[in-house]
């Protein structure tokens, strides 16, 4: 990031000038770190709609199952007891 107006929102990955990134040893590490982070923007909750990252909310995820949900919105689901079977519980709300 240094001096890139953007900071830690930016899409790319900078190096200083004149350095390979490949020279950096630690380059592969920060490249799949800022990856993550740029597939983790804009990701809507599956229940809420809420944007999971911009909101500071935490991600809720389920076994065999690529849908994105908050982790409170997650729990609400899994605690409906009284009005779902316990089988459907442990499935994702929209692959059930």
């Amino acid at each position: 990031t240094g001096l890139c107006k953007f900071g830690e929102a930016c899409r790319n990955l900078h190096v200083h000038d004149g350095e390979s990134p490949r020279a950096d040893p630690l380059w592969e590490e920060k490249h799949n770190k800022h990856q993550a982070r740029l597939a983790t923007r804009n990701v809507l909750c599956a229940i809420c709609d809420d944007d999971v990252v911009a909101s500071g909310k935490r991600f809720g995820l389920l076994e065999n199952c690529d849908h994105p949900f908050c982790l409170e919105c997650i729990r609400e689901w899994r605690d409906q007891k009284d009005t779902q079977d316990r089988e459907n519980l442990r499935l994702c709300p929209l692959c059930r």
